[in-house]
C-alpha cells in the first residue's frame, strides 16, 4: 500500500499547497486597485502609467521571459519588477519569436500591438499588451486585462 506524504505546515501555520491560490488572488487585487486608480484623473493616470522606455523594457523582459521558458508572474529587473499576466503564457503556450509592430500611447496604460510566434503553429498572431504601473510594471494581454476590469 502506497502512503502520500504532505507537506508539512510552514512557520505560520500553512500548508505551502495554499500558497499559490492566494498569491494569484493577491495579485489579481493589486491590478484591480491599478486599473481603479488610472481612472481617477490625469494626475492620479500619470502616477500610474511608466514612461514610454520602461513600458517598452518591461514587455521585452516580460516576452524575454516567455521565450527562455520562465513562467508567467514576477520578473524581477534591477530597476522595478514587471508581473507579466497572459493566459495563453499560463496555459502553456510556447512562445518561438515575437516582434513589437507598434506602441498607442494615451489616456490610460501604455498599448503595444505584438506579433507573436508560437509554437505549434506556422501562423503569427497579433495581440496587444497593456503596460502600468511603476513598481511593479504590469504587463498584461488584452483579453486579460479586459477580463479584470469586468470583475
Amino acid at each position: 500500500m502506497t502512503t502520500m506524504r504532505l507537506r508539512q505546515p510552514n512557520r505560520s501555520g500553512r500548508s505551502p499547497l495554499l500558497r499559490a491560490p492566494r498569491r494569484r488572488a493577491g495579485a489579481a487585487t493589486g491590478l484591480m486597485l491599478l486599473l481603479l486608480a488610472t481612472g481617477c484623473g490625469k494626475s492620479q493616470h500619470n502616477r500610474y502609467v511608466p514612461a514610454p522606455s520602461d513600458a517598452r523594457a518591461a514587455l521585452v523582459a516580460a516576452l524575454d521571459g516567455w521565450k527562455s521558458g520562465q513562467p508567467p508572474g514576477r520578473i524581477e529587473r534591477p530597476d522595478s519588477a514587471v508581473q507579466a499576466v497572459d493566459s495563453q503564457w499560463r496555459d502553456g503556450a510556447k512562445l518561438q519569436d515575437y516582434e513589437i509592430v507598434g506602441e498607442q500611447p494615451g489616456d490610460g496604460p501604455m498599448e503595444f500591438s505584438v506579433r507573436l510566434s508560437l509554437g505549434g503553429s506556422p501562423e503569427k498572431k497579433e495581440v496587444r499588451y497593456m503596460v502600468i504601473g511603476r513598481d511593479p510594471i504590469w504587463v498584461v494581454r488584452d483579453q486579460d486585462y479586459t477580463q479584470f476590469q469586468n470583475m
